[in-house]
């Protein structure tokens, strides 16, 4: 097996990947499932969204959008990259 530098991880960097892994999923449940009270629990007070149009979107704002139900079905993802930077 070959491996370069940046296929090795610490055991830390493996934790930070799996915590944001678990949250980036949280994230996608949240919104197809409309799960307002996950993003509660998840979002820092300062949280800003950046919404398609451009605009931006505060935590209040944010939590009231997602808490209704989606425009569409069958959200998912596919080839999720999560890159750390030290």
């Amino acid at each position: 097996m070959h491996t370069t530098s940046s296929d090795v991880h610490t055991a830390g960097e493996v934790d930070d990947l799996a915590a944001l892994r678990l949250l980036n999923h949280g994230f996608i449940r949240g919104v197809a499932m409309a799960d307002a009270a996950w993003f509660e629990r998840h979002l820092s007070d300062d949280f800003l969204n950046s919404n398609p149009d451009g605009t931006l979107s505060d935590r209040t704002a944010f939590l009231r959008q997602v808490g209704r139900p989606p425009s569409i079905s069958g959200l998912d993802v596919e080839d999720v990259r999560i890159r750390l930077f030290w």
